[in-house]
């Protein structure tokens, strides 16, 4: 005798219906999947905007600005004080200055600056920066010339070659057009040019302290101190720990609406499967009055149920999940990254907030089906379909 297979030895085993009848159960299972990708999307998306806006002055987790607010005669005064009074050993302190700028961000044009940097300070802050591949060359003496990274390339639509500054661009002004001479792989986000220009060119001369510490683990520990130490009256911090606060507190309100928008999708997705089990389970009343006629328990039956409902739920918020990082995969490809933009495919809030999905589906699955089995007779089921 040839054996008889697994498939074929449990023809009534929770698996076994929803394999048969994957017409009446794909549905069901389309619906989670849809919801899952549906949340995973609008979290992610919502996500992404205070994160752009984080990973464009990402760069400050590397550094601390520090500078005069008003009179720039203060700058050498300021320096000497960084250096004497910090209880942390530094790397380096550059003596950086800037041109006010706007970047293309996922909110629309966002304030930047572009450094002006010595040779030997430039070298130094790129590496910092994890540089790497350059494409170009690096501006060559005190000419009108840029190097901007990859992540500024992307968001301006720049490449070797074209304008950085002009004096015909309000929001990018130079008294000379800037050509950008190299485009350098990097993931932070900066623009250079010569200091030697700047000064020529470019005022007020208010010089900004760009200090970077020995141990780098110690740089939001110099944040704090430095915020604390020169946020006075006539010297101000820049810092990456400023971002982040000003950041979340500007997005609080778009998340407590997002917050909204997700429990009533939640709310409407439950109701809809609750129609849709009750439905499906309506369907197989026949099924179960003729399985209990031939022995099987109402328990043995209620049992079943469940685990099919289980195996549903879980199997759709799971390819619900997969689907959801395919269709992110497929936005940061042809939406995102071309324009710069910072998107987290493995958004661990994103996919967490699907959980109450499967587990609201669930509690509405078991209320469901132990409400139709509570009022269940087998033999009113079969008379009814025999007459």
């Amino acid at each position: 005798m040839t054996p008889t297979s697994s498939r074929s030895t449990r023809p009534l085993s929770a698996g076994t219906f929803l394999r048969r009848n994957i017409r009446r159960t794909l549905p069901v299972a389309l619906v989670i999947m849809v919801a899952v990708m549906l949340i995973v999307g609008i979290i992610s998306l919502m996500n992404s905007i205070p994160l752009s806006v984080k990973t464009i002055y990402r760069y400050l987790e590397n550094e601390t600005g520090i500078s005069t607010r008003i009179n720039p005669l203060l700058g050498p005064q300021l320096r000497r004080d960084i250096l004497a009074s910090t209880p942390f050993p530094l790397d380096r302190v550059i003596d950086a200055r800037v041109v006010p700028a706007k970047i293309s961000s996922i909110v629309g044009d966002w304030p930047f600056v572009v450094l002006a940097l010595s040779d030997s300070d430039r070298d130094y802050y790129m590496q910092v920066m994890r540089s790497g591949k350059l494409t170009g060359r690096l501006p060559n003496g005190p000419k009108a010339e840029a190097v901007i990274s990859d992540p500024v390339a992307r968001s301006l639509k720049k490449k070797v070659g074209d304008l950085l500054l002009s004096p015909e661009w309000d929001d990018r002004f130079s008294a000379n057009p800037v050509r950008i001479v190299g485009v350098v792989q990097s993931p932070e986000y900066y623009a250079i040019i010569p200091l030697d220009y700047h000064k020529k060119f470019h005022g007020p001369p208010v010089d900004i302290f760009l200090c970077f510490t020995k141990d780098r683990s110690k740089q939001k520990e110099f944040d704090s101190w430095a915020l604390d130490k020169f946020t006075t009256a006539t010297t101000q911090v820049f810092s990456y720990s400023q971002v982040v606060r000003q950041s979340d507190q500007m997005f609080e309100i778009l998340y407590r609406i997002l917050n909204i928008v997700i429990l009533v999708l939640v709310i409407v997705i439950t109701f809809m499967m609750a129609l849709l089990i009750n439905i499906h389970q309506t369907q197989r009343i026949h099924e179960y009055a003729l399985l209990q006629a031939l022995g099987y328990t109402k328990r043995q039956l209620v049992s079943r149920a469940m685990s099919e409902m289980v195996i549903l739920i879980v199997g759709g918020w799971i390819a619900g999940c997969a689907l959801a990082y395919g269709m992110l995969v497929l936005v940061n490809n042809t939406l995102m990254y071309p324009r710069a933009f910072a998107l987290n495919l493995l958004d661990a809030g994103a996919f967490a907030g699907t959980v109450p999905v499967p587990v609201a589906i669930l509690a509405t699955s078991a209320y469901t089906i132990l409400r139709n089995f509570r009022r269940f007779d087998p033999v009113g089921t079969l008379e009814r379909r025999i007459a």
